[in-house]
C-alpha cells in the first residue's frame, strides 16, 4: 500500500532548494557589471555627484501601488533631520554634501 504524501513531506525539499539558490543568486549578482554612464561617450566621474531632487521627500510606512504606468505613493511619515551620516568618533550627525 502506497502512503499518500502530506504537504509537510515537501517542506524540507523546498527549504533545501531555497538554501541552494542563495549562493547562486550571489554569484550571478557578482558577475553583473555596475558601471553607470551619464551619456554617450562620457567617462565615469570619480567621487560623488549631486543628482536631481526627488519628487517626494523621504518617508517611512507609505503605501505604494502601481496603477498602469503610474506609481502612486500615499501617506507615510516624514522625519526631519534624518539625512546625513553618523560620525563614529564624535557620535554627531554630518549633513549630506
Amino acid at each position: 500500500m502506497r502512503r499518500s504524501r502530506r504537504p509537510t513531506d515537501v517542506l524540507p525539499l523546498r527549504r533545501r532548494l531555497a538554501l541552494a539558490s542563495v549562493p547562486l543568486v550571489g554569484l550571478l549578482a557578482g558577475c553583473v557589471q555596475l558601471t553607470a554612464h551619464v551619456g554617450p561617450g562620457s567617462e565615469p566621474v570619480a567621487g560623488w555627484t549631486r543628482s536631481a531632487d526627488a519628487p517626494l521627500s523621504g518617508r517611512t510606512d507609505a503605501v505604494v501601488a502601481g496603477v498602469g504606468d503610474e506609481l502612486v505613493v500615499v501617506g507615510g511619515w516624514e522625519w526631519s533631520g534624518g539625512d546625513g551620516e553618523l560620525v563614529s568618533e564624535t557620535w554627531l550627525w554630518r549633513p549630506p554634501a
